[in-house]
C-alpha cells in the first residue's frame, strides 16, 4: 500500500506543537508508522518578528504582562510536557523566535533524510536549551550534534537561500485550507486532527486514516 500522507502543520515556537511532534512520532514508531509518509509543513505563529526575534521578556510582557503572568496562563503546557517526559524549561528562553530560517532548515533536512531529527533538535534548542533558533551558526551546530549527515551542504544551502519556496508553499497550503492554530495534523489530505492529542488520541486517528483509505 502507498503511504498515506501525514501531514504536521507547526512552528518551532509553539510549545504545543513540540509536546504533540514528541506523542506523535512515539505512537507512529510503536505502531503504524510504515503505513504513513509524514512530514513536517511549516507554520509561522508571528512571522511580523524580526528575523533576529525579539527579547523573550519584552516579547511576553507585550504579550501576557510579564514572564510571570505567561508561566500562570501557560501552566499547563508545562504540566503536560512533564507528563509526557518532554524537556520545557521556559526560564531558559532567552529569545522570542522569527522561525523562518529554522523552518527552512528542517526543509533542508528533509532531503538527507534527517527531517523529524532536525525538527526535534530545534524544538530541544529552543525549549529546552534556550538557543537562539534564528541564529545560523547556532541552528547548524545544533543539528550537527544531533547527527545531520552533512551538515556543510546543509549550512551552503542555507546561506544560499535554498528552503525559502518550500516554506513559502507550506505556508500557501496551510492558508488554503484554513490552518489558523497548530499543531494540526491532516492523513490523506482529508483527515484532520486539531491541537496536541494525547497518544491514546492520536493511535486513534492513524487507525481511522487507515481504515477510511482502504475503503476508498
Amino acid at each position: 500500500m502507498t503511504p498515506i500522507a501525514l501531514d504536521v502543520f507547526a512552528d518551532i515556537a509553539c510549545p504545543w506543537c513540540f509536546i504533540g511532534h514528541r506523542r506523535l512520532r512515539a505512537v507512529l514508531v510503536e505502531g503504524p508508522g510504515a503505513a504513513f509518509a509524514w512530514r513536517h509543513r511549516a507554520f509561522e505563529l508571528q512571522p511580523q518578528l524580526p528575523p533576529r526575534g525579539r527579547p523573550m521578556d519584552a516579547f511576553l510582557a507585550e504579550r501576557f504582562g510579564s514572564r510571570e503572568d505567561a508561566a500562570a496562563r501557560l501552566a499547563g503546557v508545562a504540566e503536560q510536557a512533564a507528563r509526557s517526559g518532554v524537556p520545557y524549561d521556559a526560564s531558559a528562553m532567552r529569545v522570542a523566535p522569527n522561525t523562518r530560517l529554522a523552518h527552512r532548515a528542517v526543509t533542508l533536512a528533509r532531503g538527507q533524510g534527517f527531517e523529524a531529527q532536525a525538527l526535534d533538535a530545534l524544538y530541544l534548542a529552543h525549549f529546552a536549551e534556550g538557543l537562539d533558533v534564528t541564529d545560523f551558526a547556532t541552528i547548524v551546530e545544533r543539528l550537527a550534534d544531533a547527527g545531520l549527515p552533512d551538515p556543510p551542504a546543509l549550512a551552503a544551502r542555507l546561506a544560499a537561500g535554498d528552503g525559502e519556496e518550500e516554506v513559502a508553499e507550506d505556508e500557501a497550503i496551510g492558508a488554503q485550507i484554513g490552518v489558523r492554530a497548530v499543531p494540526l495534523v491532516v492523513a490523506g489530505r482529508r483527515i484532520v486532527l486539531r491541537a496536541a492529542q494525547d497518544p491514546a488520541t492520536y493511535g486513534r486517528f492513524l487507525a481511522h486514516a487507515i481504515a477510511a483509505t482502504r475503503a476508498g
